[in-house]
C-alpha cells in the first residue's frame, strides 16, 4: 500500500542563526527526546559538529502545495520557539 504524503513527512532538519552562530534545529512532528536523537546521529558515525542543538515540535511538518516541507515556514517557526530545547507544537 503506498503511505500518503503527511505520514511521510514526520521530520526535516534546519539551520538556523541564533545569537550570531547558526545552530542544527530538528522540526518534527514526533515528540521525541533530543538525547535520543543526538544519539542516533553518533551511533550512525556523524561527527560531534552534527549535533542536534534544539527541537521545534509540530502537530504536522508544514507542507508546500508539492508535498515538500516548508523550509521557509519551518526556519520561522524555529526561530520563534525558545532556545533551550524543544518548541511547543506549532500550527
Amino acid at each position: 500500500e503506498d503511505a500518503d504524503a503527511d505520514e511521510l513527512l514526520a521530520d526535516a532538519v534546519v539551520e538556523v542563526e541564533a545569537e550570531g552562530r547558526n545552530e542544527i534545529v530538528l522540526a518534527s512532528a514526533v515528540d521525541v527526546k533530543l538525547e535520543d536523537v543526538n544519539e542516533i546521529i553518533f551511533a550512525a558515525g556523524f561527527p560531534a559538529i552534527a549535533r542536534i542543538r534544539r527541537m521545534v515540535i509540530f502537530e504536522k511538518i508544514p507542507q508546500l502545495g508539492t508535498g515538500k516541507a516548508d523550509i521557509q515556514q519551518i526556519v520561522k517557526s524555529a526561530r520563534s520557539s525558545s532556545p533551550e530545547g524543544s518548541g511547543s507544537p506549532s500550527r
